[in-house]
């Protein structure tokens, strides 16, 4: 059997579309699911993932927020946005963007997540209900 190219733009625009209803219907509801982002350093590659997540909400009709730590910034910086997002309820899922800047924990934030809102699946408790799966 010969390998097939598969296209994947209508794919993804499918998705998309699916996804855009779901968000329509919830907001028929009152509810409008909204997506953090925790950058933490001024890493381009990571800059750039980010600012495609919060223009992906925006086609969707997702809210998003968005937390910048500085590299220069305490590593309680990270801790203070991890525990903003948990306790904000608008922000029904978010991630932490790896890598994070030297001298920041990003395992130590991952667990500090509340799981129900880990966006990634990262969180321990996610990671355990996928291997027990």
């Amino acid at each position: 059997m010969s390998a097939q190219l598969l296209e994947g733009g209508p794919v993804a625009e499918a998705v998309l579309d699916d996804v855009r209803a779901r968000v329509a219907a919830l907001k028929a509801i009152g509810v409008t699911p909204g997506l953090g982002t925790i950058l933490v350093g001024d890493d381009g590659a990571s800059t750039g993932y980010v600012r495609k997540k919060h223009e992906t909400c925006e086609s969707v009709g997702l809210a998003s927020s968005h937390i910048q730590v500085q590299a220069g910034d305490p590593p309680a910086a990270l801790d203070e946005a991890v525990a903003a997002f948990n306790e904000d309820p608008s922000v029904h899922a978010y991630i932490i963007q790896h890598p994070v800047a030297d001298g920041f924990d990003f395992n130590a934030a991952l667990s500090a997540m509340d799981p129900g809102k880990d966006a990634d699946g990262l969180h321990p408790t996610n990671l355990g209900r996928l291997v027990l799966q």
